[in-house]
């Protein structure tokens, strides 16, 4: 849908268009993913390698690159030390964590949007030390503005900039030049969730945590809290998304997990008293890049993700680096203390590109990868349904049925799933099973025009005109632009005429 069947990166001027639509416009159903800028990206991918997957993904790695060569300059802003700076670079580069968004094109979008607030970052902090030309908050104000057109997540990128004044304790009361810069950025983003609670809401549907109360949701935070530390800093069982399983909120996995948020305030508390500025600064950022994807603000569709951690993991990482030299500092023999911290560097960096590795060849094989999946989450059928289409696509219709089912097992109200299989039907000419399997899609989800123009189509198949015709009809009345509707309908007109 995002590139293999996607007309809209095939030529720049359909720029205007791409900025008015879900960038899963042919989808099903709207996904609610409004992100041109990933999608003016392919337009230049496409430009170069056609619909190659392979060049996409070189593409991915190379935006990842400059990534971390903007990290890289933007530590050595911050500390005006290379060494430290290199070192958070480096391991951010081969972090295992972030195979999924540099191995997927998908992952497009956090990879343009990190690479955007960076930049943002970057030019707003050169002005905040001392650089007072106004042309800096400018191209901050754009790229900022670019970030969140990537993924709405980049929404958020200011408040890095507001943790960084606060731990810092700058003044800036009197610049008027910052004053309206952050005026503008605060009136750029609001702008754009109002575009998107109205001319730009796509009905994106809420996340699956929707149904847990604000307060339980709230008493997960330490749990999740704890997932990313540890997504972070022992990156050995990771995976594309978690799925939530307990019998009760004082299971031992949420009571232990409690330790997390007790060690961070610590820390917090540490850097504040000692007045350690850039420990504080760090610890905020992980924090600020975290409550965004804790499902706390927001229900989201999965209770944590790995990759989530694309952009707080380098507020985690800047904090390990100094808080391990100030370890240091306070040792006797600081000559080998000196020589282990580069050996200890050097050991995590080849250790972390050795689980890269190993989780690049996992994610190189769609099998592999979902299989992988099943076993971390069995409990969801998104990726029985992902194996489902894998087989389907190879020909192997049984194994794809096989797995069809055991996605409906695992989520028998998800419309989805069950049109998956309905299409299946179809396509090994089990036309009795489809209608079935149609008829249910639109039990479950009355509102999607596809699913009323397949269910006429498999009616008309089966020689039952009328009932063809009504669900044509009510295809056309959802959606008016449905093609397919109308000429099935033309096609009955012509043929009672005739």
């Amino acid at each position: 849908l995002l590139v293999e069947t996607n007309e809209r990166i095939e030529s720049f001027s359909n720029i205007p268009q791409v900025f008015k639509e879900d960038i899963y416009y042919k989808s099903v159903k709207a996904m609610g993913y409004y992100r041109p800028v990933q999608i003016v990206s392919y337009m230049f991918d496409y430009l170069m390698w056609g619909k190659q997957a392979l060049g996409y993904r070189i593409f991915n790695l190379i935006i990842h690159i400059f990534n971390a060569v903007l990290i890289f300059y933007l530590f050595v802003l911050l500390l005006g030390n290379k060494n430290k700076a290199f070192f958070v670079s480096a391991v951010y580069s081969v972090h295992p964590a972030f195979v999924p968004i540099v191995g997927y094109v998908s992952g497009r979008a956090d990879l343009a949007g990190l690479f955007f607030a960076l930049l943002s970052l970057y030019l707003s902090l050169i002005y905040i030390k001392g650089n007072k030309n106004p042309f800096l908050l400018i191209l901050s104000v754009m790229f900022y503005i670019f970030s969140f057109l990537s993924k709405e997540y980049y929404l958020f990128t200011p408040i890095y900039l507001f943790v960084y004044i606060w731990a810092k304790r700058i003044e800036l009361k009197k610049d008027i030049g910052f004053k309206v810069y952050a005026s503008i950025m605060f009136f750029s983003g609001a702008l754009y969730v109002l575009l998107r609670a109205t001319v730009l809401n796509f009905h994106q549907e809420m996340g699956s945590l929707t149904s847990l109360p604000f307060l339980t949701r709230l008493y997960l935070f330490p749990y999740i809290l704890s997932q990313y530390f540890i997504s972070v800093l022992f990156p050995v069982n990771l995976g594309m998304e978690k799925k939530l399983l307990y019998g009760s909120l004082v299971d031992s996995q949420f009571l232990i997990s409690f330790i997390a948020p007790i060690l961070f305030i610590a820390a917090l508390y540490r850097a504040s008293k000692l007045k350690r500025a850039n420990e504080l600064f760090f610890l905020g950022w992980f924090l600020a890049g975290i409550i965004p994807v804790s499902n706390v603000i927001i229900p989201l569709k999965t209770i944590y993700a790995n990759h989530w951690v694309y952009m707080p993991a380098i507020g985690l990482i800047g904090y390990i680096s100094i808080a391990f030299d100030d370890f240091g500092a306070h040792l006797k023999g600081k000559k080998l203390f000196s020589n282990l911290k580069v050996w200890s560097a050097v050991v995590s960096i080849l250790l972390l590109l050795s689980l890269t590795h190993k989780e690049a060849k996992i994610w190189n094989n769609e099998d592999n990868l979902f299989l992988e999946i099943a076993k971390k989450s069995p409990e969801s059928g998104r990726n029985y349904f992902n194996l489902a289409k894998v087989s389907e696509e190879k020909g192997d219709y049984k194994q794809a049925l096989e797995y069809f089912n055991m996605s409906i097992e695992k989520a028998p109200i998800n419309a989805e799933y069950v049109y998956g299989r309905a299409k299946l039907y179809r396509k090994t000419n089990d036309l009795v099973k489809a209608r079935s399997d149609f008829e249910k899609t639109v039990q479950l989800e009355p509102n999607v025009a596809v699913y009323h123009n397949d269910l006429g189509s498999i009616n008309a198949e089966l020689g039952n005109i009328e009932k063809a015709r009504y669900h044509w009809e009510k295809a056309l009345e959802i959606d008016p632009q449905s093609e397919l509707a109308r000429k099935n309908l033309e096609i009955i007109r012509q043929t009672t005429k005739n």
